[in-house]
């Protein structure tokens, strides 16, 4: 089972596997790279910044991530910048770039892996983005739409990429004051997440869903808690958020 995404989607978000990691590996400097490469205390340094270095000066992830970068890309993933400060209108734009170049990669591996800590790399990549702005949550949802149709048989992202790709379209599509919202593809994104939770949980248990409890469930349910806020009126997006609430229990 693979997600196929409406011809709508498809043309809202060129599919492209590439185009993101690209474009954050030109706003890479050497500074930040080696802020990466040092984020394990110091060790291996030397060869992850040229691993790094490697992947923004070809724009795309190696098809084997050893552990020199891989080590420091997963902590650098953990990382929280700033996202506003009221006080000081401050927001870490430098912290977010590297976090989300760290976890583009990482998403590129995860996906090809079965160990991969697939959601926690999507929801921080995700977030960072929309903090980012437009251009890079428009590149996201086109790594979406281009990663769905590859997934076979990973369980957990059948239903979370359909859901992060509904929260790009409303960011990008949709306001609070605005009701002419894209139904047809809000429709087809919710019926996606709700098929997908059938067929990989099963129809008996849709209503007690459980994610992989490694994933940072916390970011997910906020997620879905800022679609319910900006959107109370709407039952499609309603009922996408009460599937995700019942599909990842704190």
């Amino acid at each position: 089972m693979s997600l196929q995404f409406p011809t709508a989607i498809l043309k809202r978000f060129p599919p492209s596997e590439g185009g993101l990691l690209s474009h954050l590996s030109r706003n890479m400097s050497a500074e930040m790279l080696l802020e990466i490469a040092n984020s394990d205390h110091g060790n291996g340094v030397h060869e992850n910044t040229a691993a790094l270095d490697e992947i923004c000066r070809a724009g795309k992830a190696p098809e084997f991530l050893p552990w020199h970068p891989r080590e420091v890309l997963s902590l650098t993933r953990w990382s929280e910048p700033t996202d506003h400060d009221q006080i000081k209108d401050y927001c870490d734009t430098k912290g977010h770039t590297k976090r989300a170049f760290s976890c583009a990669v990482l998403v590129a591996w995860d996906f090809k892996c079965e160990y991969g800590d697939r959601g926690d790399s999507l929801v921080q990549l995700v977030y960072s983005c929309l903090i980012l702005g437009r251009t890079e949550t428009e590149l996201l949802g086109q790594l979406l739409t281009w990663l769905g149709p590859q997934l076979v048989g990973y369980d957990d992202a059948l239903v979370l990429i359909p859901f992060a790709l509904l929260v790009v379209l409303l960011r990008l599509d949709g306001t609070r004051t605005d009701q002419q919202l894209p139904e047809q593809a809000v429709a087809s994104i919710f019926e996606g997440v709700k098929q997908h939770s059938i067929a990989c949980f099963g129809e008996e248990t849709q209503d007690s869903l459980e994610i992989d409890p490694g994933l940072r469930r916390s970011r997910w349910l906020s997620l879905a808690k800022e679609l319910k806020r900006d959107y109370p009126s709407n039952q499609l997006i309603e009922s996408v958020v009460t599937l995700m609430f019942k599909s990842i229990r704190l």
